[in-house]
């Protein structure tokens, strides 16, 4: 929302993030701005490498492209990828307008802010992995390894917990 609200970009108010996946290699739209239904349904889930964001994602370059197919008519695409430490992680995908030409100010802008996004998506995911962590000591804290059973310190810990409630 923040980005589509900048202007002197030459965008139109509609665009999409794509993620590469968790669990496999394969790109998940994470969220999208005034996209049609059909387009949604068609880029919801795709292999690396396919259209304009899966090129930028396996290139790791920004692309600016025209139309590919009668799939994406609807304008030009400006698609940055985001990359990583450890790789490219995803694209961000925006449409033009017509008659767009692409301006090193602009491209520097949207390298920046798909940096600063990098930046959120990465710390989102090492708080995720530590709240993952987390669980996992406690729950081997809790129970037994070998049987899965809860062991004496739950036990006594929840004990204690009642108790207190009791009084």
């Amino acid at each position: 929302d923040i980005l589509m609200t900048v202007h002197w970009l030459g965008r139109r108010n509609k665009g999409a993030l794509f993620l590469v996946g968790k669990q496999s290699a394969a790109l998940e739209l994470i969220c999208s701005k005034n996209m049609s239904a059909s387009l949604l349904d068609g880029c919801a889930r795709a292999a690396l490498g396919f259209g304009l964001w899966g090129r930028a994602i396996v290139n790791g370059q920004t692309i600016n492209a025209e139309p590919l197919n009668e799939r994406h008519q609807t304008g030009n695409h400006y698609c940055v990828p985001l990359r990583s430490s450890e790789g490219v992680m995803g694209a961000l995908c925006l449409y033009q307008q017509d008659g767009y030409q692409q301006s090193l100010e602009e491209d520097a802008f949207l390298s920046t802010f798909a940096s600063t996004l990098v930046v959120v998506l990465e710390r989102r995911m090492v708080e995720e992995r530590l709240a993952e962590a987390q669980l996992l000591l406690q729950r081997q804290a809790h129970h037994d390894a070998l049987t899965g059973l809860p062991n004496r310190l739950l036990f006594l810990e929840l004990l204690q917990l009642n108790l207190a409630r009791a009084k």
